[in-house]
């Protein structure tokens, strides 16, 4: 999913549409994102909307509001793909979207293809945090933070490795941002993300260099 070319409340509509698929679906006796849940996370994201032009706190607040929601979209559509198996009958009764139809269908087999090169946004108290655009069929999104250096971590035959002396940190995790803590002040970084699916391991992304704040 990606709400690049739709407005913030189509995205709040949208999650509102899955809700409304699911209630009383036996097919999803367990949503990953409980119900009431995702209804409050489109709740919150409309208020913001409606008070968007009410000052700095105002503006962070719908950021933080879509972005919550959109995590929790893209873990009820993780769900979903999960029971659906690629049929697109069953994701579509769940309210959701499926991005290719099934004969066009990523082989369950494929590595999966590098991600786009991640969003990264240094955060006070020496924190970064990383984002990258989800990937279908994603099983793990890899990210890899190189401290006060080169970024010389390399996949081989499916594996991390890490040289002896790199200050690299890993953090892997089935949510596509995560927040990197706890790092010196004012020190460069460098950061890249890998895919795994059921098959192996993408390649790693493009690297992208940043640094600490205080």
């Amino acid at each position: 999913m990606s709400w690049a070319k739709a407005t913030l409340l189509q995205q709040a509509g949208f999650a509102r549409k899955t809700v409304t698929a699911m209630t009383g679906n036996a097919t999803f006796p367990t949503p990953a994102v409980a119900l009431t849940a995702m209804t409050n996370a489109a709740a919150r994201l409309e208020n913001a909307w409606a008070n968007r032009e009410n000052g700095v706190v105002a503006r962070d607040e719908l950021e933080n509001a879509s972005t919550d929601l959109d995590d929790k979209l893209h873990t009820q559509a993780e769900y979903v793909d999960k029971i659906a198996n690629g049929n697109d009958d069953i994701i579509h009764s769940a309210g959701f979207i499926s991005t290719k139809p099934a004969n066009e269908r990523q082989s369950r087999s494929a590595a999966p293809e590098a991600s786009a090169a991640p969003v990264v946004v240094p955060q006070a108290g020496g924190s970064i945090k990383v984002t990258v655009d989800a990937v279908a069929g994603v099983r793990l999104y890899c990210f890899i933070l190189v401290l006060d250096g080169a970024f010389n971590v390399s996949i081989v035959n499916g594996q991390l490795e890490v040289p002896t002396g790199t200050n690299a940190l890993i953090i892997n995790s089935t949510k596509r941002s995560v927040v990197f803590k706890n790092l010196p002040a004012m020190k460069p970084v460098k950061v890249a993300v890998a895919i795994v699916n059921s098959a192996s391991v993408s390649g790693l992304s493009t690297v992208v260099s940043s640094s600490t704040i205080v």
